[in-house]
């Protein structure tokens, strides 16, 4: 039996989103260690996700060849800036069931790809495009990478850098105005996005903050990390007295008035750098880095005229170590050829979990359904709450079918009632999910960002059927954020989607939310799914083959 070749991406840099992707002629395994640890946007060393990976793949070291997308041992231990784990093998060394032969081969053998590098070939080579590209890379920056702006042309299955910045003030400004406006920076960047759409355009706002922010160095005063490096706190960034300095400003003007202008200024920056090329000559773009997660932006990005734009499904340093992987191979072969990804289902999977048992233990009633997907739509056109947990957890940020929440969207109340009951205050409404073959009838000019839609990373302007039947899902500027979903990518997720359809008419919309509790990562294990279904009250629980109820109740 021949074995497969592969490589083992690490991704740890002490900050935050360590990551782990095993990669033969496809990605056999990725995911993130605030997963397993359940500690969000955990930055310490991976070890729980390597631990999960060698339990349940066996990985011979002839066959493996480790790639980050962080500094060899010695530049590394030079750029640490407090003691903590020295380089991201060091993670291996208090690690039972490790070789001394594995932990040689990870200490003197890894493969370094930068960080921008490796942020761009997770774009890159994950888009599916045959023709030319530009490839955009924008992030906070990183202690091991000078750069924070990139560009790149691809073509021909190669990455070709054509422009490269170290002024990291565009994401660091997000950064900022996150911290200022009292939400955590590194982690509700998403609010601050969500929040603008209700502020309004105003040059005094726009202008004062533009001069907070032309003090390129305040966010390293504002803002700074605890516990950086270390193994056992988890690191984070916290916010400064430095920040004070800047409460005339937050006196002046309107929380929604100083979103809305921090969306302005990044959108006129991002897209000034894009002018100077051609979209007749660069057809599509694909991007990556965590400003990208900003689905306003991505949209408007889309609008400058290209045919095609992708944005990496796990954007962030989330992506680092698949990135880092593509990159390599690319280096090792002379090139690589773009492919397109069906489905981010590639994390952790439990099926030898007792369901009925671990129900029983929970005072909870559990039972298999011989119509299973009939039922779920049933249930959701009855307004129940179901929370799915199927197969495989998805790779990157989003929530993708199975491990979301599933609601209705036929009124505005449910973003309310529905964070309400997940503890979270979000700005934005929660995304709509639906079949492919309603996209065009609820949402305009969708061709674009059709591919990356099915990984909920844009938004698009919605219909006027879109703003009827499904008001819970509309945000205030006419936009929502889908994910489109293919029968290929997920058959039963779409099953449901379609039996719900059927039995309301195409008359109402589901709404798709990541199953966590707020603060807390997406559920991983059974035991997770259970206990944030307790915890949040909702109404079905979908467990693996199962179906898991209070009691036994009727739609």
């Amino acid at each position: 039996m021949n074995r497969k070749k592969g490589y083992i991406g690490i991704s740890y840099t002490g900050c935050h989103d360590s990551n782990v992707t095993y990669f033969t002629d496809k990605v056999e395994f990725a995911a993130s260690e605030e997963r397993f640890s359940r500690i969000k946007k955990d930055g310490r060393p991976p070890k729980l996700t390597i631990e999960y990976l060698l339990s349940k793949y066996k990985i011979s070291l002839d066959d493996v060849d480790i790639v980050s997308p962080v500094l060899p041992i010695e530049e590394t231990k030079k750029l640490w800036r407090q003691e903590g784990v020295s380089n991201i093998y060091e993670l291996v060394k208090d690690k039972i069931n490790y070789s001394t032969e594995y932990i040689r081969k990870l200490t003197n053998s890894p493969i370094y790809v930068s960080h921008q590098d490796a942020h761009a070939a997770s774009a890159y080579f994950t888009c599916g495009f045959n023709e030319k590209s530009l490839i955009l890379v924008i992030d906070a920056g990183n202690y091991s990478d000078p750069y924070s702006t990139s560009i790149y042309e691809g073509n021909k299955g190669k990455l070709i850098l054509l422009k490269q910045s170290t002024d990291n003030s565009i994401a660091q400004s997000y950064l900022l105005i996150t911290a200022m406006l009292g939400f955590k920076p590194m982690k509700h960047e998403g609010k601050v996005t969500g929040l603008a759409p209700y502020g309004s355009y105003n040059k005094y706002a726009i202008n004062d903050l533009q001069k907070i922010l032309d003090d390129k160095e305040f966010v390293f005063r504002a803002t700074k990390w605890d516990n950086f490096g270390s193994k056992n706190v988890a690191p984070e960034l916290v916010i400064t007295n430095e920040i004070e300095k800047t409460n005339w400003f937050i006196s002046k003007y309107s929380k929604e008035d100083i979103a809305y202008a921090i969306q302005h200024i990044t959108e006129n920056k991002v897209l000034s750098l894009l002018k100077e090329y051609d979209t007749n000559e660069y057809s599509n773009i694909c991007m990556a880095g965590g400003l990208f997660a900003n689905v306003t932006l991505n949209r408007k990005i889309a609008e400058l005229g290209f045919k095609k734009i992708f944005i990496h499904p796990a954007m962030g340093d989330d992506g680092l170590s698949l990135g880092s992987i593509l990159y390599a191979k690319m280096r090792k072969e002379g090139y690589l050829q773009p492919f397109k990804i069906d489905n981010v289902y590639w994390g952790s999977e439990y099926l030898s979990v007792d369901i009925p048992e671990l129900a029983e233990k929970n005072n909870l009633y559990c039972y298999k359904s011989n119509s299973m997907e009939q039922e779920i739509a049933e249930y959701l056109k009855n307004e129940k709450t179901v929370a799915l947990y199927s197969g495989r957890m998805e790779y990157g940020p989003r929530a993708l079918g199975n491990r979301s929440v599933l609601c209705h969207a036929n009124n505005k109340d449910i973003n309310d009632w529905l964070n309400k009951k997940l503890k979270r205050t979000e700005f934005m409404p929660f995304a709509p999910v639906v079949r492919d073959e309603r996209v065009k009838k609820l949402f305009k000019n969708t061709k674009p960002g059709y591919y990356t839609g099915n990984f909920m990373t844009t938004t698009f302007l919605c219909t006027e059927e879109m703003k009827k039947i499904a008001p819970g899902a509309v945000h205030i500027d006419g936009t929502a954020r889908p994910q489109i979903v293919e029968e290929k990518a997920n058959p039963f997720y779409y099953t449901i989607l379609q039996k719900y359809d059927e039995i309301t008419n195409e008359k109402s919309v589901l709404i798709n939310t990541s199953f966590n509790m707020h603060e807390e990562p997406i559920v991983n294990t059974p035991q997770d799914a259970v206990k944030s279904f307790i915890a949040s009250q909702l109404d079905v629980l979908v467990l693996n083959d199962f179906i898991i109820t209070w009691k036994q109740i009727s739609y």
